[in-house]
């Protein structure tokens, strides 16, 4: 069992829970293995705002919680996506390669984010800071060419691309872990959000309230971890920062050593 928390804001470490709004109608689906065309999830239980589901057989497990809403004229329409895998060490190799061969974008979504994958990315393979990474921006599943996209790091750094012809748009994933040297963790799981928007001249209705343009948005959140560079940099500077203080030491010691004066014996001689 799976449970995804609705959180609402851009910086990933300083998101809410997200509270639901009266004016807005909320569609969720959940694109399984097994359900690729994806089936309607029910709301969050009142005083909830998990949502919980099932996953039974390996492969990656998308959900697309779409929200609409309307401002005076412009309807705002935000899909929030998020993709979570699941798979066993021991599990069949070809249903391995059937998941990475799957299809990753539901043709009717308003809006959604890929995530391109890395050369020879695996299913237990995890995005490391440093490397270049390409998201592709989508309308019912073709691309779209000059959206704003915005790429928003765990400690708050964004950059802001205009997506190309192909609806792609590529960031550095920025190095943004630097604690202590004693408390760099390898392992540390770091939490990224994408964003993407666009406006489009649409009329439409939406709870029998007219408007006449779209705002579309859509997010994708993902993890990312230290790059082993990272992990050796901070091995090697803790090797020389004991060298350093080793030697610092010697050279102390040898100093003062140095100005140590042999001991003299001076006598008295009472009768001279």
């Amino acid at each position: 069992m799976k449970r995804l928390w609705l959180l609402s804001g851009t910086d990933p470490q300083k998101a809410a829970f997200a509270r639901g709004d009266a004016d807005a109608s909320v569609e969720t689906l959940l694109v399984t293995p097994s359900k690729p065309e994806g089936e309607s999830v029910p709301p969050p239980g009142e005083g909830h705002r998990g949502l919980v589901f099932e996953m039974p057989a390996q492969g990656f497990y998308r959900v697309y919680v779409t929200t609409r809403t309307l401002q005076e004229r412009m309807l705002n329409l935000n899909v929030a996506k998020a993709e979570v895998g699941n798979f066993g060490h021991d599990g069949d190799e070809e249903e391995h390669d059937r998941a990475m061969t799957a299809p990753r974008a539901l043709e009717n979504a308003a809006i959604e984010i890929v995530r391109e994958r890395q050369p020879k990315e695996g299913p237990f393979s995890q995005v490391r800071s440093g490397t270049e990474q390409s998201f592709i921006v989508l309308r019912k599943g073709l691309p779209v060419p000059d959206a704003r996209v915005r790429f928003v790091s765990h400690q708050g750094w964004s950059k802001e691309v205009t997506s190309d012809g192909q609806g792609r748009a590529r960031f550095q994933v920025v190095r943004d872990y630097f604690p202590p040297w004693g408390e760099f963790q390898k392992r540390f799981k770091a939490t990224y959000l994408v964003i993407a928007e666009f406006d489009a001249t649409e009329a439409g209705n939406h709870k029998d309230q007219p408007y006449t343009s779209v705002r579309y948005q859509a997010t994708l959140s993902g993890s990312y971890y230290p790059s082993p560079e990272d992990y050796r940099s901070y091995a090697w500077g803790l090797g020389v920062g004991l060298l350093a203080a080793l030697l610092s030491g010697v050279a102390t010691y040898l100093y003062r050593r140095r100005r140590l004066r042999p001991f003299q014996e001076v006598r008295l001689d009472e009768k001279a």
